[in-house]
């Protein structure tokens, strides 16, 4: 259980606290998140902030942010599903450049990869990766292989929280100044 802990730390808590204080720190440096002192507040904002985005597509503009990490985190839905869901992409994709890479056997295998059909395949690719992205709370505990998956997910949640209070103490610091 403490092996599994600490590993739960450090997966899924750890990752998801750094990625949850950069993007709402840079959300609130930036003008983006307004107060996001409560849980009800948060989620107020991300909705608007969400809102906004759709608005913004819908008439044929780019979105306000020019961030693109901060836009798959909106379009995965913001929040902490969208940061779980933007961790699973990242950690699925992240895997895919590795053994794409690691396929290759010289410079023969490079350009015979090269072409339409590795063109296709990312796109394909990118699409599936999406979907277990979005679909997360299918994908991790058959990747995790634990039986304490309700473990995995508080620390993940704490992760969050303490990114964003991190975050929200960043700024509040930076605008007394």
């Amino acid at each position: 259980m403490i092996s599994e802990t600490f590993e739960a730390l450090f997966k899924a808590a750890l990752p998801l606290g750094i990625l949850s204080y950069f993007l709402f720190h840079w959300s609130l440096a930036s003008g983006r998140l307004g107060n996001i002192a409560g849980r009800k507040a948060l989620k107020s904002e991300l909705k608007r902030m969400r809102r906004e985005a759709k608005a913004a597509k819908k008439a044929g503009q780019k979105h306000a942010s020019a961030n693109p990490l901060h836009n798959k985190w909106l379009k995965f839905g913001g929040g902490f599903y969208g940061l779980v869901a933007l961790w699973t992409f990242a950690v699925i994709e992240a895997r895919e450049v590795y053994d794409f890479f690691m396929d290759f056997t010289g410079l023969g295998g490079i350009v015979d990869k090269l072409g339409l059909g590795l063109v296709i395949e990312f796109f394909v690719n990118s699409l599936v990766n999406f979907i277990k992205a979005i679909a997360w709370p299918v994908y991790w505990p058959q990747v995790l292989d634990s039986d304490r998956i309700l473990l995995w997910l508080i620390l993940a949640y704490a992760g969050y929280w303490a990114g964003i209070r991190a975050a929200r103490w960043k700024n509040r610091g930076e605008g007394a100044e």
